[in-house]
């Protein structure tokens, strides 16, 4: 493990290229750019284009799966640091997401963050570009702003009671996440989130017969209705997905868990789908 040259013309910053990759995080590096779980889903091409951007000279005829063929891409190139290393940086560099919301490249790098914990690294911006670092160095990380809660529970759930209810509710998320419990504070978040979306429905004159019995379900059918804008319901997903954790199967298939960049994404999620419910209320 090395000072690479590519970090010396990063402005003095000293990177580090990577000893041989796990399998299980080979595995877990080509779902998050393959992305069919979210955040950011690449066909064939983009995969290959990504390779290429990242600087591979000799990128491989695709066949068979995105899925499949992307991993045994990188395992090929396992005992090579520096080509994954290139990749890495590929796939956490911003400008790999130009036009989309900046919230996909922050899922990402979160992400991306949970699975390179495991070999002992980190992946920072600095100057604008992607750099890998020792994990326990937490210099210049960056500190994800919060979205703003612009409303209170009790101007969109009528009935007291359950206003009072889902407060707690959203009073508990907060507890957790000031103490670092970030599973707890996620499942509270989908949990309060839920319920206050089954409430708005009905008192928009829906029956919840008629909406998926679902998170995801409620947040796309506010979305179809004008009443929860695209970027909550595009992201929705992250918050789901973490709060599916409260079932321990999950930790396994989902391959990592939420620190406190993934509380920060969810409150975004829950934050600005109140704020959009609050501003298309009849």
């Amino acid at each position: 493990m090395g000072v690479t040259e590519e970090a010396r013309n990063r402005g003095g910053a000293e990177e580090f290229d990577f000893h041989e990759v796990d399998e299980g995080s080979i595995v877990a590096l080509a779902d998050l750019a393959c992305g069919d779980d979210g955040p950011y889903y690449r066909q064939a091409w983009q995969l290959e284009k990504l390779l290429k951007r990242a600087g591979w000279q000799a990128v491989p005829e695709f066949h068979g799966t995105r899925r499949g063929w992307l991993v045994d891409t990188l395992t090929a190139h396992r005992h090579e640091p520096g080509e994954l290393a290139r990749f890495v940086r590929r796939l956490g560099d911003p400008r790999e997401y130009h036009g989309e919301p900046p919230e996909v490249h922050q899922a990402t790098v979160t992400r991306l963050n949970d699975i390179l914990r495991l070999e002992g690294f980190q992946l920072r911006l600095r100057t604008g570009l992607p750099v890998i670092l020792p994990a326990t160095q937490e210099e210049d990380k960056p500190q994800a702003e919060d979205v703003e809660l612009r409303v209170a529970i009790t101007q969109l759930v009528d009935d007291p009671d359950k206003a009072t209810l889902l407060e707690r509710r959203f009073a508990e998320a907060r507890t957790c996440r000031a103490a670092g419990a970030h599973l707890a504070s996620v499942v509270m978040m989908g949990s309060a989130l839920e319920g206050v979306l089954a409430e708005v429905v009905q008192q928009r004159g829906i029956a919840l017969a008629q909406v998926p019995g679902t998170l995801q379900g409620l947040i796309d059918f506010c979305h179809t209705r004008g009443w929860v804008q695209s970027d909550a319901q595009r992201f929705s997903q992250e918050l789901r997905q973490y709060r599916n954790l409260v079932h321990p199967r999950q930790d396994v298939r989902i391959g990592h868990f939420p620190d406190a960049d993934t509380v920060t994404i969810c409150w975004a999620v829950l934050a600005a789908a109140l704020n959009d419910l609050a501003d298309s209320a009849p």
